[in-house]
């Protein structure tokens, strides 16, 4: 199992960044790699939204569709996605949005395995690169919204 975290400060609130991850169905507008994204159920409540997600994704050759299952906790700031069905054997990942002095901590964590044993290889060799971009791709998308 390979695990990546990364935490970053950024000037936005903590409220404002759960919003933009937990916006799952704009992603295809911002994400250069989401081909496409369908929420196949959704559900609002006090306590925040959960759906689930089907996603094509594509870069450098490789094409896949995963499902994921999508948690906002309004309560703890927090995002946290699970595999229900895809290339991997395992993938989860989290986001906690922190209250900071200069806006927002965001601490991102993400736990992998995927069931080709070389696709995981090639993966893991370039996925702390995939992670501080996809960061940089949130950050710039929360720019354009929250910026005045």
């Amino acid at each position: 199992m390979t695990v990546v975290t990364k935490s970053i400060v950024v000037p936005y609130r903590a409220k404002q960044m759960l919003e933009l991850v937990s916006d799952v169905k704009s992603y295809p507008e911002f994400i250069p790699w989401i081909r496409s994204l369908k929420v196949v159920s959704e559900a609002d409540s006090e306590a925040g939204w959960e759906g689930r997600a089907t996603a094509a994704v594509g870069f450098k050759g490789f094409s896949e569709t995963f499902t994921t299952d999508v948690k906002k906790s309004l309560l703890e700031n927090k995002v946290n996605v699970q595999l229900v069905k895809g290339p991997f054997k395992y993938l989860e990942n989290s986001w906690q949005f922190s209250d900071h002095e200069k806006g927002c901590e965001v601490d991102f964590k993400i736990r992998f395995e995927f069931s080709n044993f070389l696709l995981h290889a090639l993966m893991k060799a370039n996925f702390n690169r995939a992670v501080t971009v996809l960061m940089d791709v949130f950050i710039e998308e929360a720019r354009k919204r929250y910026s005045e």
